[in-house]
């Protein structure tokens, strides 16, 4: 590549701090989302313990159904196949909504920092000489 103008290469670098600002916040802001939403629902569960003196059960599967498909249920009640994957799924919706969220924040943590890694690292591998 050619040798960049000064007013390009402010420009430049300019964009791409904001770009990386774009997208660091891309993958912070749903990570913490689902943390505080995790909390919220715990804080709620523990207010109503503490205000009517009786545990409020949230599961998942209230949060999967309302996200997924109604079809995306209907290969569940087929006993004879995908008898693992059902477990999973079956594990997943019976979990406390609150460790859900968390977990779910969790693999989002460790799927944003492989993300942004594989982007640091194609960054300094096509990086333009301002010399």
């Amino acid at each position: 590549m050619g040798k960049l103008e000064d007013s390009e290469k402010v420009t430049y670098v300019k964009s791409n701090k904001v770009s990386e600002t774009i997208g660091e916040a891309f993958f912070a802001l749903p990570m913490a989302g689902l943390f505080i939403a995790s909390l919220g629902v715990l804080a709620y569960q523990i207010y109503l313990w503490l205000y009517a003196g009786f545990w409020k059960s949230l599961s998942a599967a209230i949060v999967l159904e309302k996200i997924l498909p109604d079809s995306f249920f209907v290969w569940l009640q087929d006993k004879n196949s995908w008898v693992g994957a059902k477990k999973i799924i079956t594990g997943l919706t019976n979990m406390s909504l609150a460790l859900f969220l968390f977990i779910c924040g969790v693999i989002w943590i460790f799927l944003a920092i492989e993300v942004l890694e594989l982007i640091d690292k194609k960054k300094r591998q096509s990086k333009v000489d301002y010399k």
